[in-house]
């Protein structure tokens, strides 16, 4: 006897689960309302186009829905978390504050001291800085040993303050690029660590038909040539920074640089333009460099031409062609645009590289997505 729920039958519920799998799962079929397109309905699109219509996008935002429109679905609109994890040590996010705030601190007194120039003179006000703030965090025991082992150095080993500060010294005397604006912010809440010229301002990018896009933001670093003017834009890590250059911006993935040079070029008041962007690897004494990530050769020398860095190269081809260090900041443009156009269309479709490692070990819906990893790479075809 078959049992009817509320004029539901059971094989009723079978079917529809099979004609579900079936539309998932067949390879040549478009991506269709099970694997994210909500396209087709208009109520959707419609509280989207009301929800983010003067929405303050974030980097980090934008950057997840540029990813995985399905795990920002997730994460921005469902608001799904997973169960936080205890850390005996310092988290990388903690370990990321407490470096912002200590070089922060640091170049905002050396600016005091007309001695932005020079900052190797002073390991020692470095120093007690990050032990002012290292003792405000409530930690101790063997790990707290190690982590303050890899600022300060042990038996006569440098740790990561003063390996940092030889490379500063070292890298103005060859460039000339002097430091000059730190933790500039641009349409977000002004706190204290912020640089005297941030302002509240919202990067606004247009496009075609009145399009247009709010973003906020905070540049780590900001150095500038006194004799040209121009200026190359940082961003400090305190992970790894391997594979960032311009491939996953050329991929329409990564919008921090492109972002903070647009930034700088329309809020920041100076007659100048962004020849650099990079980041900075502060790590420990072993991990502390700066890589390029993109860069106009010919006004920016101190780059090598085989550099991944060098613009136009393999790592900045769209479609074929080879950009320029200006026309890649202007796809990125572009591209940040028409993402936002796809998600007020309701596009929330799994990630075009499942086989990334951001996807397959690193993504806290990885387990709940059901991608179909096969017919992801064949519609990547």
């Amino acid at each position: 006897t078959i049992v009817q729920y509320h004029g539901y039958k059971p094989i009723d519920q079978m079917l529809d689960k099979v004609n579900v799998q079936r539309q998932r799962l067949t390879l040549n079929n478009k991506t269709g309302v099970y694997e994210g397109n909500l396209s087709g309905n208009k109520e959707i699109k419609d509280y989207l186009q009301k929800r983010f219509e003067n929405h303050k996008w974030s980097i980090t935002q934008l950057e997840d829905y540029a990813f995985c429109p399905m795990r920002f679905f997730l994460k921005r609109l469902f608001r799904l978390e997973e169960t936080p994890v205890f850390d005996e040590e310092v988290s990388p996010i903690e370990r990321g504050n407490i470096l912002h705030v200590v070089l922060f601190k640091f170049y905002s007194k050396l600016r005091t001291l007309n001695s932005l120039t020079n900052p190797q003179k002073h390991l020692k006000l470095l120093t007690q800085i990050a032990r002012e703030e290292l003792g405000r965090l409530p930690f101790d025991g063997f790990f707290w040993e190690i982590e303050q082992i890899r600022y300060f150095g042990k038996d006569g080993k440098p740790g990561l303050l003063e390996t940092f500060l030889d490379l500063e010294q070292k890298e103005i005397s060859r460039t000339g690029f002097i430091p000059a604006h730190f933790e500039f912010s641009f349409g977000a809440n002004l706190d204290k660590n912020v640089d005297p010229a941030s302002i509240k301002t919202l990067l606004k990018l247009e496009g075609d038909a009145g399009a247009s896009m709010l973003l906020n933001g905070k540049i780590d670093r900001i150095d500038i040539d006194p004799k040209t003017g121009q200026v190359a834009v940082y961003d400090y890590k305190t992970g790894s920074i391997a594979g960032k250059n311009a491939t996953p911006i050329a991929r329409g993935l990564s919008f921090q640089l492109p972002v903070y040079i647009l930034a700088v070029e329309q809020l920041l008041n100076l007659d100048t333009e962004v020849v650099y962007g990079g980041y900075y690897q502060v790590k420990d004494a072993q991990n502390c460099k700066r890589e390029g990530a993109i860069a106009d050769p010919q006004k920016y020398p101190f780059i090598e031409n085989r550099s991944k860095a060098a613009l136009p190269n393999r790592y900045s081809e769209v479609d074929g062609k080879k950009l320029t260090f200006d026309e890649l900041i202007e796809f990125s443009r572009k591209t940040a645009l028409a993402k936002q156009k796809e998600l007020f269309n309701a596009q929330f479709t799994h990630t075009k590289y499942p086989d990334d490692t951001m996807c397959k070990s690193f993504c806290d819906y990885r387990r709940m997505c059901q991608k179909h990893v096969a017919k992801l790479k064949l519609q990547k075809k």
